[in-house]
């Protein structure tokens, strides 16, 4: 989602969620454009929201995690980080699974990707926060790769609670939860910054931790088969002239990438997600060399794993 789209949903939207969260006890009228496609995919009806707080979290138990994530290997990340730390983690696919599980099962938390097909993570919160279902007044977490002031404002009146920039990482949801890091979650001190690295490592170290090599490799295999089909994406996008489906395919590229510790491609996807379109295709040209090469310094990476 760019400014720009951020500032047209926000004027969509309007006052009606402006206190949604810390204040919400008057009602507000349904959206029925939103409800009908929310209902296409078997969600219960909004009703009116009554008082929304967010409650104490329990410390007695594991946590019930809700993660909706379009992209596999994204969401195979989170999962089993959450899932070392301790956490029950239930997993949707898309928007429209997003939407249908959370009225069905209660959960402790939600973790939310912004960018899902069918129904986007804003319009999977705004219904959520208009149902009286089992997750109205539960604990919503964004998880994008945006992190701009004006994105913030959105996601905060869309419903959103917390916003986690990619990459994904245990130790910063833990202190926004004002949780103690499990131990053997920690992540290694921060390298010297280098603007031309293909590895960040301050990303696949814990990962490592918590998945261990094989756990890793499978992760890495199902990365790379989307980074490969968004990558013809863009270029097929590039060609037709369709910009939306550009920027939405470099976004998911970028993502992924800063998931899985690739900061070049991601560099690059970003790049292709503001580009003209004279500028384009240098830039394809240029993504083509450093997948080759991100992917040759994984490889060599993960031979060296013990």
């Amino acid at each position: 989602m760019s400014d720009a789209t951020a500032r047209n949903f926000l004027s969509r939207s309007a006052a009606a969620h402006d206190s949604r969260i810390a204040e919400s006890s008057r009602p507000r009228p349904d959206s029925p454009a939103l409800s009908d496609r929310a209902n296409q995919w078997g969600v219960p009806p909004p009703a009116l929201p009554g008082q929304s707080t967010v409650p104490t979290l329990p410390r007695t138990r594991a946590l019930r995690v809700l993660v909706a994530e379009d992209n596999f290997a994204n969401q195979l990340i989170a999962k089993t980080l959450l899932l070392r730390a301790g956490y029950d983690v239930t997993t949707a696919n898309d928007g429209a699974q997003a939407a249908r599980v959370s009225a069905e099962k209660s959960f402790d938390l939600i973790l939310m990707d912004i960018e899902m097909p069918e129904l986007s993570g804003l319009e999977v919160t705004e219904h959520i926060r208009s149902c009286a279902g089992p997750n109205q007044n539960t604990l919503i977490v964004a998880l994008t790769a945006y992190g701009s002031a004006t994105q913030r404002y959105v996601y905060r009146h869309s419903g959103i609670n917390h916003v986690l920039t990619k990459p994904f990482k245990i130790a910063r949801l833990e202190t926004l939860l004002g949780r103690q890091v499990p131990a053997g979650i920690q992540t290694i001190a921060p390298a010297a910054a280098d603007k031309d690295a293909m590895i960040d490592e301050e990303t696949i170290v814990p990962l490592l931790e918590a998945a261990g090599k094989d756990g890793l490799a499978t992760v890495i295999k199902s990365y790379w088969r989307s980074a490969y089909a968004l990558h013809a994406d863009i270029q097929d996008a590039h060609e037709v002239f369709d910009r939306d489906r550009l920027q939405k395919s470099a976004h998911a590229l970028k993502g992924a990438s800063i998931n899985i510790g690739l900061p070049g491609i991601a560099r690059l996807a970003a790049q292709l997600q503001n580009a003209k379109t004279e500028t384009a295709p240098q830039l394809l040209s240029a993504l083509d060399d450093v997948l080759a090469k991100s992917r040759k310094a994984l490889s060599q990476r993960m031979a060296q794993s013990p």
